[in-house]
């Protein structure tokens, strides 16, 4: 099901650039609030099963995939939020300590993700796991 779904975005990207905006006509909110979604849906599905079929995990704060999954998530809904207003965004010049609050927002968005994954991986290499 999630692989039908990633597939259906890739079609529906493809389609967007062929027949929608194109690649030069803007900033393509469109695929990535899609794309956003359905990693989001993805994600979640991974995190219920982790939690609800993973007899053999103590505590899922110590799998690194965890970490990775969390990252993706939290990325992803903000990144939903921000596309979703980035048109009001733009029109109204909305900044944040005197810069754009897009880049604003992605930065600390990618802060924040790339901090799970750090701590994804200091736990691969503490627990030599062999999915790392």
């Amino acid at each position: 099901m999630i692989l039908t779904s990633l597939l259906t975005g890739l079609l529906f990207s493809v389609w967007n650039i062929a027949f929608g905006k194109g690649l030069n006509n803007g900033y393509n909110t469109d695929t990535n609030i899609l794309l956003s979604l359905l990693l989001i849906f993805a994600s979640l599905v991974y995190l219920y099963d982790l939690l609800t079929y993973s007899e053999h995990i103590e505590t899922p704060i110590r799998e690194p995939m965890f970490w990775i999954v969390a990252g993706l998530l939290f990325f992803n809904f903000g990144c939903l939020i921000i596309n979703a207003l980035y048109d009001y965004a733009e029109a109204k010049h909305l900044t944040l300590f005197g810069k754009e609050i897009y880049s604003q927002i992605m930065k600390l968005l990618n802060l924040l993700m790339y901090s799970c994954f750090t701590i994804s991986f200091v736990l691969c290499y503490r627990t030599r796991k062999s999915i790392c």
